[in-house]
């Protein structure tokens, strides 16, 4: 249980770090009104702008489907070992988080700065639209439904 505080507490913080990391291109986006993730990237292995900014923006649409949607699996082995009457105890723990969610409101945006050598991509959900987009969704399934009964 411990564990998994930690770790929840830790995809906060690092949310919360990228969202100071945005440039401010991107503020606009960082309000209230939009549920986001800013990834940011220095091109260190000289690689294309284009495709650094591409990989930055998948792992933004990651982050963000992580805010909805998180799968914690947490394999742990312990062993004892004895050898001569000397005991010896080892454990070892690893946790992968995945997601497994269809981000259907998304947009991306990207910003490279060739003088830095540094990339940046966004991804944001509009609350606003978002919500307009389910009443939607639900209003049309109400219909569907009166119609057939």
């Amino acid at each position: 249980m411990k564990r998994l505080f930690l770790i929840i507490w830790l995809l906060i913080v690092a949310i919360g770090l990228n969202a100071q990391d945005c440039p401010s291109a991107f503020k606009p986006y960082t309000t209230a009104d939009f549920i986001y993730s800013c990834q940011s990237n220095i091109n260190t292995q000289g690689q294309d702008a284009h495709v650094l900014t591409q990989t930055l923006s998948q792992d933004a649409l990651n982050s963000l489907a992580k805010q909805f949607e998180v799968k914690v699996e947490n394999n742990a082995v312990s062993k004892l070992l004895s050898v001569n009457g000397i005991s010896q105890q080892s454990y070892s723990s690893m946790s992968e988080l995945t997601t497994n969610i269809t981000l259907r409101l998304a947009h991306t945006k990207e910003y490279y700065d060739p003088s830095r050598k540094k990339g940046w991509a966004i991804a944001y959900i509009n609350k606003l639209e978002a919500r307009q987009f389910y009443h939607s969704e639900y209003t049309q399934a109400v219909s569907k439904i009166r119609t057939i009964i």
